[in-house]
């Protein structure tokens, strides 16, 4: 997809030097990605505990055993 952007320059010769990269779409791409992958990790890291097991989970690994 095709966007034009307005970014600091700044910020984006950083990127580029902090990638050690000279592409800045690639350098782009790769900034959303990371970015993306980041809050997903917070995400399930934020539902640690909220997941409520019920006390029937070994008998079913005993049963899967059987298998």
């Amino acid at each position: 997809m095709r966007a034009t952007l307005v970014l600091d320059d700044g910020m984006i010769k950083e990127l580029l030097s902090a990638a050690g990269i000279k592409n800045k779409t690639k350098a782009i791409s790769i900034s959303i990605r990371s970015y993306i992958a980041q809050k997903r990790r917070e995400k399930l890291l934020s539902l640690g505990g909220t997941m409520k097991l019920s006390s029937e989970w070994q008998k079913l690994r005993e049963l899967e055993k059987d298998e």
